[in-house]
């Protein structure tokens, strides 16, 4: 939907916080991918009596995909845990998901998700969001306004073991891109819109300096973390976190944060 002035509102922009939870595909996730059990608090099982008091049911859900095309999947309850189930292999099938890429699935409401993807080159598989796959899909909705070029560095961003707390790695292919090629100091907002500032140095490894140990520990970052950097501005970002652990807990000691990068509509 336009924004003021005609502008594309991002899809991470909304006016309330909308439930996350991202998974790496792994194992059998052809044929089910589970749903964290701290984030199943969010399914409505309460509004149906039939499911409510029993150890296994099933709901029918909508899953949008990156262009904004739509699959019918059913989440089903069992003792091994809650799944996507049915409908869920064709929309893996329908994007070509591989091993080892990994999604961001958004809580719409209503038991509506959408879907983010990203490869393992630790790019945003821009080849979904004009209609590229997604074939076997309901009809297509609007496009959702300009495609973000992005870049998930869940290999990029590995540092050695208690360095997160003093640099953060980038990738590459998104900082050379977008960042200039020599020392600046960008803008980091946090979730709480608390503005940071930290100083990026390009480089065989292109990374965040001085200023991040601040940021870092002032969100309380912890080992599995996962930040979404999203450029909103000439070097100024949109820090998105989802959390290995909710509530978060402050951290003694900092190890390893994974980042994912994205850029914002102009």
């Amino acid at each position: 939907m336009p924004g003021a002035g005609g502008k594309k509102k991002s899809p991470w922009a909304s006016g309330e916080r909308r439930p996350h939870f991202f998974k790496v595909l792994v194992g059998d996730f052809k044929q089910r991918l589970k749903i964290p059990p701290n984030f199943c608090k969010h399914i409505p099982w309460e509004e149906s009596r039939k499911a409510k008091g029993l150890k296994e049911a099933s709901m029918a859900a909508t899953l949008e995909g990156p262009s904004g095309r739509t699959w019918l999947v059913v989440i089903r309850r069992t003792a091994e845990g809650t799944f996507f189930t049915s409908g869920w292999p064709k929309f893996v099938q329908d994007q070509a998901l591989r091993e080892l890429e990994f999604v961001v699935f958004r809580y719409d409401g209503n038991t509506r998700f959408t879907a983010m993807v990203f490869d393992r080159t630790a790019c945003e598989r821009e080849d979904l969001m004009g209609g590229g796959g997604g074939g076997g899909g309901d009809r297509p909705r609007k496009k959702r306004g300009r495609p973000r070029t992005a870049a998930a560095s869940r290999d990029a961003a590995r540092p050695k073991k208690d360095s997160v707390g003093k640099e953060m790695r980038f990738p590459t292919g998104f900082s050379r891109q977008h960042l200039p090629r020599e020392r600046t100091d960008v803008v980091l907002r946090d979730p709480g819109g608390k503005v940071w500032s930290v100083l990026y140095i390009p480089n065989t490894r292109d990374r965040l300096s001085r200023g991040w140990c601040a940021f870092a520990r002032g969100n309380c970052l912890e080992e599995g973390d996962y930040c979404v950097f999203e450029l909103v501005a000439a070097a100024e970002f949109r820090v998105h976190i989802f959390r290995v652990v909710e509530p978060a807990v402050p951290a003694v000691r900092l190890r390893r944060v994974t980042v994912t990068c994205g850029r914002g509509p102009t």
